[in-house]
């Protein structure tokens, strides 16, 4: 499947869970619905750091590695602020309920958008055999609108 694949498939899988938070509600026992709810989005979130983590040391040469995985790491904790801070600004207008199905389905396409986007990893494995490594210890050296992609992937 590939790093890049595996982060756009847990963020489309997170995004899905999240679009069925507003149905816990209406549960006859909202709790255990609350909590499998919760046990899906930790499951899909857990796959996203090991992926861009590997997907950095694949991608990013070695001299500008350290300061390009942090402003990986970062964009996940500004998506998270940037989600806190939009969350009631949605919900004031659509109401709590259809604000996860909001975000959700935002989530859904800036997966679906990464993962048609994103450069496949096996075409650059197989390339990247036939010659010698890279300067930067053998990573690929991807343009700026695969590392943007990554960003976006992460940032969501």
């Amino acid at each position: 499947m590939g790093g890049a694949h595996l982060a756009a498939s847990g963020l489309f899988l997170w995004s899905l869970v999240c679009t069925t938070l507003a149905a816990c509600a209406g549960r006859s026992n909202p709790f255990l619905a609350l909590l499998a709810a919760r046990a899906g989005l930790g499951l899909a979130q857990s796959c996203i750091m090991p992926a861009a983590a590997a997907l950095a040391a694949r991608w990013f040469p070695a001299d500008t590695r350290s300061r390009l995985t942090s402003i990986v790491y970062s964009c996940y904790s500004l998506g998270t602020v940037a989600g806190l801070a939009a969350t009631p600004l949605v919900a004031e207008v659509v109401g709590w309920g259809p604000t996860f199905a909001v975000f959700g389905v935002f989530g859904m396409a800036a997966a679906a958008a990464s993962s048609l986007s994103l450069p496949d990893e096996r075409r650059f494995a197989a390339s990247s055999a036939q010659r010698q490594p890279a300067a930067g210890g053998g990573a690929l050296r991807l343009g700026r609108e695969a590392r943007l992609h990554l960003l976006l992937l992460i940032f969501t």
